[in-house]
């Protein structure tokens, strides 16, 4: 039979444990509590990309409109057409900004 000396060390033992499991248990919860905070921020996160099209869209939109209300007519006569494109690689991006800027001002809904 098992003497009270037995039962005590027994006892003291199964209480370290408990105390042992009860901490991982706490451990374990505030790891799940903080697992869930980050959810919750992604969560968000993804709301708020989710809805980021939809506003980049109106803002475009919002600002074509003011951009229109502010539109003044242009003379294409005063702006001077751009030179014709020769085919040399090395003027091409020049030509091209110059024809892109013509068209646009003489054809501003193209």
């Amino acid at each position: 039979m098992a003497t009270a000396e037995d039962i005590m060390n027994r006892l003291a033992a199964l209480e370290a444990e408990a105390a042992q499991a009860r901490q991982e248990a706490a451990q374990a919860q505030q790891a799940a509590l903080a697992a869930n905070q980050r959810a919750q921020a992604s969560e968000q996160i993804l709301v708020q990309l989710a809805a980021l099209p939809n506003e980049v869209a109106a803002a475009i939109s919002n600002a074509t409109k003011a951009n229109k209300s502010a539109r003044q007519l242009t003379d294409p006569r005063g702006l001077g057409k751009p030179p014709h494109f020769k085919g040399d690689e090395a003027e091409f991006a020049m030509w091209s900004r110059k024809t892109e800027n013509y068209v646009l001002s003489v054809y501003p809904d193209a």
